[in-house]
């Protein structure tokens, strides 16, 4: 069984430790099939690539509780040694195989959102991302889609900055690797979810 086929079971597995009644209280579940969480890298100082992840999870409690969970591993950049050189010296999925956003939203404002309705959203959540954690901000749309569906949209990119996340020496090794003279320690993330009311 390869490392990667390893790291996914594993999400799965702790994704079913979620189910029962852990996600009792969950109001609106992840559409993973309909979300998508990017980032850009930029080389050499000039060159830009936008990469993505695959594989996410989350939710929403009724009390308004927002999780996310990506699986590291399954980033996809379009070439297959450089999504094997990302899994294994930027996230080092082997021993940190999730990252995960959570915050708080208030659930009664967005309760009274009429389907068409999009409102704009200020917020705060706490990035944990190969065993550091951090604050991060955002702006968000979120549109209510219809009775049980809901879009939610970062409406700039968030820039993540390497090195509060331990990340500049695994940015070293790709660059050492690639043979590239810079790769950019600021990286911008963007992020469309699509939420299902449960």
């Amino acid at each position: 069984m390869t490392l990667r086929i390893k790291q996914t079971c594993l999400f799965a597995a702790v994704l079913l430790l979620m189910s029962g009644a852990a996600l009792a209280d969950v109001g609106w579940m992840l559409s993973p099939a309909e979300s998508r969480v990017s980032f850009v890298s930029v080389k050499q100082g000039a060159t830009g690539e936008v990469h993505h992840f695959t594989e996410a999870e989350g939710a929403v409690s009724e009390q308004g509780t927002v999780s996310l969970s990506i699986d590291t591993a399954s980033v996809e950049t379009g070439i297959d040694v450089r999504d094997e050189r990302m899994v294994d010296y930027l996230f080092q999925s082997a021993v940190f195989p999730t990252a995960t956003l959570s915050m708080k939203i208030d659930m009664e404002e967005l309760s009274e959102m009429e389907v068409g309705e999009t409102r704009q959203l200020s917020v705060t959540g706490s990035l944990s991302l190969v065993g550091q954690s951090g604050d991060v901000e955002a702006e968000l749309m979120v549109s209510r889609i219809s009775d049980d569906k809901v879009l939610v949209a970062t409406l700039q990119p968030v820039v993540v900055q390497a090195e509060s996340f331990d990340l500049i020496a695994g940015i070293d090794t790709l660059r050492e690797l690639a043979e590239l003279s810079s790769i950019s320690a600021a990286v911008p993330v963007s992020a469309v979810l699509v939420f299902v009311k449960n």
